[in-house]
């Protein structure tokens, strides 16, 4: 199994080589790699465990997004290099500046001492939360630093997003209605939460995010796919799902088939809607609405009536048809399409059909526990209180805020925060929390100054779906986002962290303060605007 470690390790590695190669060409898609690569990241580090493959190859690959951004950062340097020796000054615009003071606030937190802040961490344990902080701003510089017009760089990044929003949904579904809960351990979700340092509390030692309690003893199971957390899948869904939706409609673009763009939509909003994440749910229900009025498309219309559906349909039948398991990881019920095979497999094999192999008998787990019922009311109510749990972290957050309005220093990043994004407190009140109120004030104000930037560039580009479709993703996942932000550290989840701010900035850049003396781009990466993909009938 190591030999087989090692060669998966040294091919991925590989692989990532030619990716940055491409990337110094075109920095662009370095947007599209980042969010492909954060959506499969946990999986993959899993299965290489599994195969115990050195920890050394592990840590390279782990470390992955440290080599991309070093390369970002030498392309930003060579570009601020040649517009200084060009005498060409960038143009700044309003959130520039919020984005500069709240970069320096942040710094100046992290130095304090521990005698003004008396809940700062040690230097070695602030530094993750340290880096989260300056990854907003540093993102909407890349936004800002490396933004394209030129058609075919922006199909390749959509076609990379909505790629891996149907990767991330299909096998979702996949695991979610074909496989036994207690396969995941077989899989090494235990060796990960080791490998991360950090414990996971639910049945049968999996992360807790992966169930949903429906009563005493029994739990749900959650749509968990690639990100191993329902969080990751269902906020970086709700980000993609504009320009997923953007992009529906009559007309032609080239490397964006019919079929796949519907594709992409249908298993976004499945894996949203399956997380039970019910805030993000009812986020996506009225982004939906708000694409449909913005974009007047009857494909969209479509779209957001069945989105609207199948949100309804969970809510009200899969806690009666969906997997529940017990609270020592036994099936009180197994998923659906893994008792269908198997019950195909038996009777293949009592048939004498040639090549079926015996399949032992399987029981379902005794329990005095009851079962939801088709048509019983368990979904609403589990959605109520996960919908309580939101509201009761925001007015934690905010009470927590009010006691102290310094904040009291950057606090050490929690292990695995990609495994447990959803369980903590909001992202705006652990902020507020680390940097006071001044900090947050800052932080609402660079986030408002993104929103109304991408309005304006929707408002700009109506007959093209691409820019249309980029630029909805900073605003109308912008304000889905808002009330999520309240109960939820949505930054802990990178790949929605990269796609909100690298797009901020990319919108940023076509405000219309921000023309004329940005610095030159690379003549490979950013040319004149080709041809409109398709126009609007």
């Amino acid at each position: 199994m190591t030999v087989v470690g090692i060669a998966v390790s040294l091919l991925l590695i590989l692989v990532y080589l030619w990716t940055l190669e491409g990337i110094w060409r075109v920095p662009f898609r370095a947007l599209g790699v980042l969010v492909a690569g954060l959506a499969i990241q946990s999986v993959l580090i899993m299965l290489l465990l599994r195969l115990r493959t050195p920890h050394l190859l592990l840590r390279i690959i782990q470390e992955w997004m440290v080599g991309l951004f070093v390369v970002l950062g030498a392309l930003a340097l060579r570009l601020a290099w040649r517009a200084l020796r060009g005498r060409r000054r960038p143009a700044i615009i309003a959130s520039d500046v919020i984005a500069g003071a709240f970069t320096a606030l942040i710094l100046v937190y992290a130095i304090l001492p521990r005698a003004i802040l008396p809940g700062r961490g040690s230097p070695r344990q602030t530094l993750g939360s340290l880096a989260v902080l300056l990854l907003l701003p540093g993102l909407y510089l890349c936004g800002r630093v490396f933004r394209t017009d030129r058609r075919e760089d922006l199909r390749w990044v959509a076609r990379a997003l909505l790629a891996t929003a149907m990767l991330v949904g299909l096998l979702g579904v996949i695991e979610l209605w074909f496989v036994p809960s207690r396969l995941w351990i077989h899989w090494g979700v235990a060796g990960l939460g080791n490998w991360l340092d950090t414990a996971f509390s639910g049945p049968g030692g999996l992360p807790e995010t992966f169930f949903q309690s429906i009563g005493p003893g029994l739990a749900l199971r959650r749509l968990v796919s690639t990100f191993l957390n329902p969080t990751g899948v269902a906020v970086t869904g709700l980000l993609i799902a504009p320009l997923a939706v953007a992009v529906l409609g009559p007309w032609r673009v080239d490397g964006l088939a019919k079929g796949f763009r519907w594709a992409a939509v249908s298993l976004l909003a499945l894996g949203v809607i399956l997380s039970l994440s019910w805030l993000v749910v009812a986020a996506l229900v009225v982004e939906a609405v708000l694409l449909a009025v913005l974009l007047h498309r009857r494909e969209v219309v479509i779209a957001a009536g069945g989105i609207i559906v199948a949100s309804l349909l969970v809510l009200f039948l899969y806690p009666a048809r969906g997997p529940v398991v017990t609270s020592t990881l036994a099936d009180a019920r197994p998923p659906a399409g893994y008792t269908l095979v198997r019950d195909l497999a038996r009777t293949a094999a009592r048939l004498g059909l040639p090549g079926t192999p015996r399949v032992a008998p399987e029981s379902t787990a005794p329990t005095s526990a009851r079962l939801p019922a088709a048509g019983s009311t368990d979904g609403l109510r589990a959605a109520g209180l996960s919908l309580r749990g939101d509201f009761d972290a925001a007015l934690e957050g905010l009470s927590t805020a009010w006691r102290h309005p310094l904040g009291i220093g950057l606090q050490p990043m929690p292990s695995g925060a990609q495994l447990s994004a959803g369980t903590g407190s909001g992202a705006l009140s652990n902020l507020v929390d680390e940097v006071g109120i001044l900090g947050g004030l800052l932080f609402l104000a660079f986030y408002g100054l993104a929103v109304a930037s991408a309005f304006r560039t929707v408002r700009r580009t109506p007959r093209d779906p691409l820019a249309t479709g980029f630029a909805l993703i900073t605003f109308v996942g912008g304000l889905a986002l808002l009330p999520i932000m309240l109960s939820t550290d949505i930054w802990s989840v990178t790949a929605a962290t990269v796609l909100f701010w690298w797009t901020a900035g990319m919108n940023a850049g076509t405000a219309p303060d921000a023309v004329s003396a940005t610095p030159a781009p690379l003549p490979t990466s950013i040319a004149a605007a080709g041809p409109v993909d398709a126009a609007c009938p």
